[in-house]
């Protein structure tokens, strides 16, 4: 389960979750760049990435010879 391709997959998983959550909760601000509240968009994106890794955890098939973070492979 933790073998370096494992990590790989996951590490790309939770930088793409990372980057979907920053740009959601960027562009949904309607006060402008400057009144950004950075401590709450910080926590949330730590908070979505560590979901991720989660997921990916709890998802990956441990029987199987291909051991993946995806639920689908």
């Amino acid at each position: 389960m933790f073998a370096k391709q494992w990590w790989k997959e996951v590490t790309e998983r939770m930088i793409k979750t990372g980057a979907q959550a920053l740009i959601t909760l960027i562009g949904t601000d309607v006060t402008g760049i400057k009144h950004l509240d950075y401590t709450f968009i910080t926590q949330t994106t730590v908070l979505m990435m560590i979901l991720s890794l989660l997921t990916s955890i709890v998802t990956t098939k441990m029987g199987t010879d291909k051991q993946s973070p995806s639920a689908v492979s």
